[in-house]
């Protein structure tokens, strides 16, 4: 039980009434200023009897995504014969505050807000803080009720710009030369995409070309799919700092933006994250093993070669570098522009809906 600004405010006027009655002996002052205290006295008591008997229940999907608008519905229910009235419910999650000004006996309202979660994890409603300030708002009453109710949190997946041009384009063109001849390529065509150098000049889209002002190429899925792992390597380098969160963060939405661009476009092989590798490559077990993934060292301990392996990194450790060496054939993609270790190698940029990457020449 808390005093508001109110209360207090009236505790000063009851002194102020009480020296004054005194000073003048006004009996009606003194039956006045009874009538306050009487009325000080039984605010924290209605105030207690005004959140008893009221239940709380949330309902909200199972999962959901980082920075994707969210419903949540919170259910108040009145369990007495009593009405129950100005009960307000803190969602400490989120900073929502949801209000419900009239609960009637043995009655359920429910309320509907929406929301957003900037990262990825996993929110926890273990205790709910209902308030009142009823009936005169001379003190504030808070309760707590436990509840259990766990929502995941996924990372964001953003659209990446250039990656396919740069990275998936290099395998594809290769593969394209040899369906030239091939009479059933139109069976598994699979988009429009811009041209880049290399591809067969048999694919272009003339008519598409001719609207967009520029050379468009038909893009073929292969009946095998390109295969592709994923390394995240992450080094702490010393002690904790903001920039080294908002690293790890952007390589995790990064390798979760690639492994849903992979799946789209080809097969994921394998998933390494430091020292050890996630038993399913799909995508939702991929994202929900990222969402619980805690800023750490994340060593890189691979030695043997990978099929079109995909490392993520902050930086370039020893035994990356030797990895590297032994393994030129390797995408790296940095969060920051260093010196050059492979052909592949790539620095990314977060923005507000994509993913930029920028080769390194």
């Amino acid at each position: 039980m808390t005093l508001t600004k109110t209360g207090k405010i009236l505790i000063a006027v009851i002194l102020a009434l009480l020296f004054a009655g005194l000073n003048t002996r006004s009996n009606l002052m003194h039956l006045f200023n009874t009538f306050l205290i009487c009325i000080w006295l039984f605010s924290p008591m209605l105030a207690q009897r005004n959140l008893s008997g009221v239940k709380i229940k949330i309902q909200h999907p199972h999962e959901t995504f980082a920075k994707e608008h969210i419903s949540i519905q919170v259910l108040f229910h009145n369990t007495t014969d009593e009405h129950k009235y100005a009960i307000s419910l803190k969602d400490a999650t989120c900073q929502q505050n949801i209000f419900v000004y009239n609960l009637p006996p043995q009655s359920r309202v429910l309320s509907t807000y929406t929301t957003t979660y900037p990262r990825r994890g996993v929110v926890r409603w273990k205790k709910l803080p209902l308030e009142t300030i009823y009936p005169f708002g001379l003190f504030q009453n808070k309760i707590s009720l436990s509840t259990d109710n766990k929502l995941y949190v996924l990372p964001a997946i953003l659209r990446l710009e250039n990656f396919y041009i740069e990275y998936f384009a290099r395998h594809d063109r290769n593969k394209q030369l040899q369906m030239t001849n091939n009479k059933t390529s139109r069976d598994s065509f699979s988009r429009l995409r811009d041209y880049v150098q290399g591809d067969n000049p048999r694919y272009i889209d003339w008519k598409a070309s001719a609207k967009k002002d520029d050379l468009i190429v038909r893009q073929y899925v292969d009946l095998n799919p390109i295969e592709c792992s994923i390394a995240i390597h992450f080094d702490m380098q010393s002690q904790y700092t903001t920039q080294q969160n908002e690293n790890f963060e952007n390589i995790i939405v990064l390798a979760a933006s690639l492994t849903s661009e992979i799946q789209q476009q080809g097969r994921l092989n394998d998933f390494i994250v430091g020292d050890k590798k996630v038993k399913s490559t799909k995508l939702k077990p991929v994202l929900r093993f990222l969402t619980e993934l805690k800023i750490q060292d994340l060593p890189f301990t691979l030695t043997k070669q990978h099929k079109n392996l995909i490392v993520l990194t902050n930086r370039v450790t020893k035994p990356l570098k030797e990895f590297l060496q032994n393994s030129p054939q390797t995408t790296l993609i940095l969060t920051q522009k260093s010196e050059r270790y492979v052909n592949h190698q790539y620095v990314f940029f977060v923005r507000e809906n994509s993913i930029r990457l920028e080769k390194l020449c």
